[in-house]
């Protein structure tokens, strides 16, 4: 299988499920791709990741592709996208992963915000 390389920067967003199976981005992190790496992902990339704070608009473009995997894959409880944004700032899915490791040192998951995501992933799973 061949698929076409789309060059931009990339982007892993953890999504939970919230009430009514809406999706809430959990956090968002921007994989760097410097050391001549140009723009495939190792084991350097990742290491050099780091957290985002993304504007609103692309936020919410983020979140309604998620919420269009969660219901296209039957995704629930929470999943991780990993995401391509092109110069024409255009948003492309490379993956879904639907059981993603949960790391409180996560940039997607971790931080200050860990037990309440965790917490939203068990009450998801109780619903």
């Amino acid at each position: 299988m061949c698929d076409e390389f789309i060059r931009g920067r990339e982007f892993r967003a953890g999504f939970l499920e919230g009430p009514r199976g809406r999706v809430e981005v959990a956090g968002v992190s921007e994989l760097s791709f410097a050391g001549g790496e140009h723009g495939v992902r190792t084991e350097g990339a990742r290491h050099r990741a780091r957290k985002l704070r993304i504007p609103p608009a692309l936020r919410t473009e983020m979140t309604a592709i998620a919420q269009k995997a969660f219901d296209s894959l039957g995704l629930r409880g929470y999943a991780s996208l990993d995401l391509r944004l092109d110069s024409l700032d255009r948003l492309t899915v490379l993956e879904a992963n639907a059981n993603p490791g949960l790391s409180h040192d996560s940039h997607v998951w971790g931080g200050r915000a860990f037990d309440r995501n965790i917490r939203r992933i068990v009450d998801a799973a109780l619903r």
